[in-house]
């Protein structure tokens, strides 16, 4: 279980749990990934759901996977860490697809 928190006075307190998925996120929970782990969701494997990380929040394209699979248009973002200011789709990606997790070192 990872746990964010805020530092307060040199003490920490626990301000919001993520649990530690080892595989795809369950729906309603948010899955950790390390960037070697983010790669592995990137369109190659059609039996893998495939994301992308903006600003180290990670979300689900499949629905369009087409478009982010190999040969699609939106291919070479998948699997990466983007900055939301420089990746134009920010935005859009982040109203149109599920967030499924966070990156972590």
């Amino acid at each position: 279980m990872v746990t964010l928190a805020i530092l307060i006075a040199g003490l920490s307190t626990p301000f919001i749990d993520f649990p530690t998925l080892s595989a795809a996120p369950v729906l309603g929970k948010l899955g950790t990934f390390s960037e070697k782990e983010l790669k592995m969701y990137d369109g190659y494997s059609p039996k893998r759901p495939v994301f992308i990380a903006i600003d180290g929040y990670v979300y689900n394209v499949g629905r369009d996977r087409k478009l982010y699979s190999p040969g699609g248009a939106n291919h070479i973002f998948t699997g990466k860490n983007l900055k939301a200011s420089v990746y134009i789709g920010g935005e859009i990606t982040k109203d149109r697809y599920p967030l499924v997790g966070v990156l972590v070192d």
